[in-house]
C-alpha cells in the first residue's frame, strides 16, 4: 500500500467549472491544471484562449505557462500576440518565452524590440529567447546591455545569450568575468567562454567550484574542456576533509578526465551504495572520467536490470564514454 496520496485526475466538467469560479485562486488553479492535462483534452485551446483574457493576472499568467507546457504556441499565436501588450511582467514574461518557437519573422521583429524593454523580468526572458531564435544581429545590443543593464539578473542571461550566438565576443565576456561586481554575472560569462573553449576559459571556472550552487555546472563544464591546467586545483579540492559524498564523485570523475584515477575505487564502490541518489550520481560520474576502465563496470550496470533507472543513467554514461577520445568505442 501507498505511503503517499495522490489525487485522483480531475474531469474535464470540473476543470471548466473551475475556470468559472468567482474566486481568481480557483480559477488560477484549474489554467495550471490545463498545463498538465493530456492534449486531446476536450476545447482545449479554447478554454486556455480564455483563462489568457482573464482578469485577474495569475490567471493569465499560468495559462500562459500552460500554453507553453502543451507546445501550443503556434496554435494559440493571436493570445501571446495580445499577451505581451499585457500591462503585468508576469504575463509577458511567458509570452515572450513563446516567441521563441514562433517561427514568423514577426516574433523576431517583436524580440528585437523586448530585448529593451522597460521592464528587467521581461528582458530577462527576452534575451535568451532572442539568442534560442539566433539573432545574431543582436549581438552589439547585448554586448551593452552586459556593460550597463542595472539588473544582475538581467546582465547574467544576456552573458549566457552571447555564447548562444555566432560570432562569440570572447573579449567582451572576458571583461565581464574580470570586472563585474556580481558573481552569477561572472558565473554565466565564464560558462560562456568554456562552452566555446576560450584560451583559458577552464581556470576561470575553478573559483566558482566553491559555490554549492554553481559547483555541478562548472564542474560538468571542467570535465568537457579537460584542460590540465587545472590539475593541481582539483587534487587541492580533492583533499579537503569537510565535503559531501557528491562533490568527492564529482571532483574524483574530474580528475580521472585528466589523468589521475585516485578515485576509481571510490566512483566504483559507490554504485552499490545504500542510498539510490548516491548510486545513480557514482555512475554518472564514471561517465564523465572519460576512462576506458570505466566502461566495464557500467555497461555490467546497464544489463543487470535493464528497465531500472541504475540501467538508464548507465546507458548514459556510456554514450558519455563514447563521446570522448578516451572512452572505447562499442
Amino acid at each position: 500500500m501507498s505511503l503517499f496520496f495522490r489525487q485522483p485526475p480531475r474531469t474535464q466538467q470540473a476543470i471548466v467549472r473551475d475556470l468559472a469560479d468567482p474566486t481568481p485562486r480557483v480559477r488560477a488553479a484549474a489554467a495550471r491544471e490545463l498545463g498538465r492535462v493530456e492534449p486531446d483534452f476536450p476545447e482545449l485551446h479554447r478554454l486556455l484562449e480564455k483563462a489568457a483574457t482573464d482578469l485577474d493576472v495569475s490567471v493569465r499568467s499560468f495559462a500562459l505557462y500552460s500554453i507553453l507546457e502543451q507546445k501550443l504556441e503556434l496554435p494559440l499565436i493571436d493570445a501571446i500576440h495580445g499577451a505581451l501588450e499585457d500591462s503585468s511582467p508576469l504575463v509577458r514574461e511567458p509570452a515572450v518565452m513563446a516567441l521563441a518557437a514562433v517561427p514568423d519573422p514577426d516574433a523576431s521583429d517583436r524580440l528585437r524590440a523586448l530585448v529593451s524593454d522597460t521592464d528587467a523580468a521581461v528582458r530577462y526572458q527576452a534575451v535568451l529567447s532572442a539568442a534560442e531564435k539566433g539573432l545574431n544581429d543582436l549581438s552589439p545590443r547585448f554586448q551593452e546591455m552586459l556593460r550597463s543593464d542595472a539588473d544582475p539578473r538581467v546582465r547574467a542571461n544576456v552573458a549566457s545569450a552571447l555564447g548562444e550566438l555566432e560570432p562569440v565576443p570572447v573579449e567582451a565576456l572576458r571583461r565581464a568575468v574580470a570586472e563585474d561586481g556580481d558573481e552569477e554575472v561572472r558565473f554565466e560569462a565564464a560558462m560562456s567562454l568554456a562552452r566555446v573553449g576560450a584560451d583559458g576559459s577552464a581556470a576561470l571556472l575553478v573559483p566558482f567550484l566553491n559555490r554549492n550552487d554553481m559547483f555541478t555546472d562548472a564542474l560538468t563544464q571542467l570535465c568537457a574542456l579537460a584542460d590540465p591546467v587545472v590539475r593541481p586545483d582539483i587534487e587541492r579540492l580533492y583533499g579537503r576533509v569537510f565535503q559531501s559524498t557528491l562533490q568527492r564523485l564529482q571532483l574524483g570523475a574530474l580528475l580521472a578526465r585528466l589523468g589521475d584515477d585516485r578515485a576509481r575505487p571510490l566512483l566504483i564502490a559507490k554504485t552499490r551504495a545504500f542510498s539510490f541518489e548516491t548510486r545513480v550520481w557514482a555512475i554518472h560520474c564514471l561517465g564523465l572520467t572519460g576512462a576506458a576502465w570505466a566502461r566495464e563496470p557500467l555497461a555490467a550496470l546497464r544489463d543487470r536490470r535493464p528497465d531500472s533507472q541504475e540501467a538508464e543513467t548507465a546507458r548514459d554514461a556510456l554514450a558519455s564514454l563514447d563521446a570522448t577520445a578516451g572512452g572505447d568505442g562499442p
